[in-house]
Parts: structure tokens; sequence; C-alpha cells
């Protein structure tokens, strides 16, 4: 995972904007959200652990920053209409 985070990390730096990052599962949510803040990447999380309040605020502070990262479960971003991701 070390690799792919660094690779994600270099991605996001040299692409700045709104951008949708896919995983797995709710821990790897969580972990890679946890990282890129970090990082100082603002990154949001959106799966379907979470309650349905607390996932439409990852989303409209996804949608209100214009660089920033979402980061989801498949299942948690079925019928999202995000405009500008990457």
């Amino acid at each position: 995972a070390d690799d792919k985070d660094l690779h994600l990390y270099n991605l996001l730096l040299g692409n700045p904007g709104r951008v949708l990052v896919f995983v797995n599962h709710i821990t790897h949510v969580r972990r890679l959200t946890d990282l890129l803040l970090l990082l100082h990447i603002r990154a949001k999380p959106i799966h379907s652990g979470m309650q349905q309040r607390a996932r439409l605020k990852s989303l409209d502070r996804f949608k209100a920053d214009e660089n920033s990262v979402l980061v989801a479960t498949d299942v948690a971003a079925r019928g999202l209409d995000i405009p500008m991701v990457q």
C-alpha cells in the first residue's frame, strides 16, 4: 500500500482540483483520508458505514472546495452527481 499511497500523493500534487478516489473497503477510506489529511491534502470520506447526514456533509464540503479529494467506497458513490471532478 505504501507505493500506491506515494503514487496517489504525487498524482494529487501534480493535478490540483476536485478528485474522486475509489477504494475497496471502509477501513481503506478511513486510513487514506487520515493519511491525506496528515499530508495537508483536504480529503473527505464517504462510505456506507457513515450516517446519511455525515455522508451529505462530506459531499457538500467536497463540492464547495475546488481543490479537495473525496475518498469513497464504490457502494457509497453510487448515484453521486459531482461536477468538475477529475
